[in-house]
Parts: C-alpha cells; sequence; structure tokens
C-alpha cells in the first residue's frame, strides 16, 4: 500500500521509537497488527498484538494520529500540524507508552486513569478517562498492572 506523506512522516516517527529500541519497524513488527478492513492511503489502524500487554490501537490519519489504550478511545489524539511542530515530544510519547509499566485504576466501564511508570520506578504522567460523561462514580475501583511492552533500552559503554 502506499501511503500519504502525513501517514508515511508518522509511521517514520514509530519506526524511529522502534529503531532506539532495537525492534523492527511498526509495519513489518510481529507484534502489531494492521487491520486489513480498515485502511487506504489516508489511514490505518493498527493494534497491539502482544499477549498480556495492554490493549493498545493506533490510528494514522493524514491528518491526525489517535492512540487508544484499553477502552480509553482517543486518550492521545494530536493534530498532524503539532506532530510537525514538536516531533521529539512525540517520540517522547510513543516512548513513553511502550517502555512504561501502565497501572490502571478502573472502576466500572466508564473511568480508567493511567500511571506511566519508568524503569527507575518514577512516574513519568497520569492521565484520567471517562468514557462518555465527565463524571463517575469511583464505585469497586481496581488496580491492573501492565508490564513494559518494551524493555528501556540502556546502552552502556564497556572499554577494553
Amino acid at each position: 500500500m502506499n501511503y500519504s506523506q502525513e501517514v508515511i512522516y508518522i509511521l517514520d516517527i514509530f519506526n524511529e521509537v522502534l529503531d532506539r529500541l532495537n525492534k523492527i519497524n511498526l509495519l513489518e513488527n510481529k507484534d502489531f497488527k494492521i487491520n486489513n478492513k480498515v485502511f487506504s492511503e489516508h489511514w490505518i489502524r493498527i493494534s497491539l498484538n502482544k499477549t498480556n500487554s495492554i490493549p493498545i490501537y493506533i490510528e494514522i490519519m493524514s491528518s491526525e494520529m489517535r492512540i487508544d489504550l484499553d477502552i480509553a478511545e482517543e486518550l492521545f489524539q494530536i493534530n498532524i500540524n503539532d506532530i510537525k511542530k514538536d516531533r521529539e515530544s512525540i517520540i517522547t510519547l510513543i516512548k513513553m507508552i511502550l517502555t512504561s509499566t501502565i497501572k490502571m485504576e478502573y472502576c466500572g466501564k466508564s473511568y480508567r486513569k493511567f500511571y506511566f511508570i519508568d524503569y527507575k520506578n518514577n512516574i513519568l504522567d497520569i492521565i484520567e478517562y471517562y468514557k462518555n460523561t465527565l463524571f463517575s462514580l469511583k464505585l469497586n475501583c481496581k488496580e491492573k498492572i501492565y508490564l513494559p511492552i518494551y524493555c528501556h533500552v540502556l546502552v552502556s559503554l564497556v572499554s577494553k
């Protein structure tokens, strides 16, 4: 499939992150699955295909990129102009998602709170999500821990 320049630009960002993690590029990586029913030159939908990992859905369009975690649709929705203005922040975001332990608090079907925790046990970010509502009763809440999809790569130089 030949993709638009904008889709290729965003795919290149993902591939740069994967390359830094010593992983194969997104479209060839067996940890990800392309939804063959929903794609065109201007749109591709990719899902994480890794057991025991947090469900991740990535939509790359000519106009934007969306990343959904679990039921949290559009948890990250970024316009192509913003992506082009601050490529390094997008690289940091993708790296955070792929290399963080993700602690998810969930209360019923409409509330999620995500903690992104690095390999040093530092909290990098906390994001709350309310599905179809601005308010949710937080009753019978539970937690689930997802280990990183990929380990943070530490490069050490050893002198001989």
